[in-house]
């Protein structure tokens, strides 16, 4: 994914944008290749790790403290990217719309914007694929920084399938010295769309 993000940003010149950036796992990489990248998040807890490490590299940062929907910043960029399907937790769709068209004004003429995006396997492997049965367990993550690690449980709570809407569980696991030492499940309520109903969503916010 940092090929493709790499590729499209040297295309399109000028800064871009890492929207929901997080701690910044693209936004480092993507600096280190000589690239003009900022962040922006609605965690005020993520963007503070991204600052101590950037202190801690000697890498400066241009990130804000503001969400999606309220986008609303003093440059232009040549790419704004969404990543890991971020932008689907804009789950009504007059509110996807109206942060679509404030993206489009915080590009400059001729810019682009990079959505990566998915849709469920429910759809079409049946709405118990991903259930509380049948979880997705990720490899224990060593923490940036700090001692131990980080296993993961993902499964779907719930599945709308005419809504397009889901639920999913995520239980994260501080593993430290083989020992289970504290969990936090949180709930992310997400929408999908297909390929046809986005474009039109692009369409209506003003994209070519």
């Amino acid at each position: 994914e940092l090929a493709f993000y790499e590729r499209r940003i040297r295309a399109n010149g000028g800064l871009a944008l890492d929207q929901a950036c997080g701690t910044g796992r693209h936004i480092f990489a993507l600096l280190a290749r000589g690239l003009e990248v900022h962040g922006a998040d609605i965690s005020a807890e993520a963007l503070a790790f991204a600052r101590k490490e950037g202190e801690a590299r000697g890498v400066r940062l241009t990130l804000y403290h503001q969400s999606m929907e309220a986008c609303d910043l003093p440059h232009r960029y040549g790419t704004i990217y969404v990543a890991n399907g971020t932008f689907q937790i804009i789950t009504d769709r007059q509110a996807a719309i109206a942060t679509l068209q404030r993206f489009r004004q915080h590009l400059v003429p001729g810019g682009q914007l990079l959505l990566e995006m998915f849709v469920p396997d429910e759809v079409t492997q049946g709405p118990t694929c991903h259930d509380i049965d049948h979880p997705t367990r990720w490899d224990p993550e060593p923490r940036r920084g700090a001692e131990g690690a980080i296993a993961t449980t993902l499964w779907n709570e719930s599945v709308d399938l005419w809504e397009q809407t889901l639920v999913s569980k995520r239980r994260c696991d501080l593993v430290i010295g083989g020992k289970c030492v504290r969990s936090e499940v949180h709930a992310h309520p997400e929408r999908w769309y297909y390929h046809h109903e986005f474009l039109m969503m692009l369409e209506r916010a003003g994209y070519v």
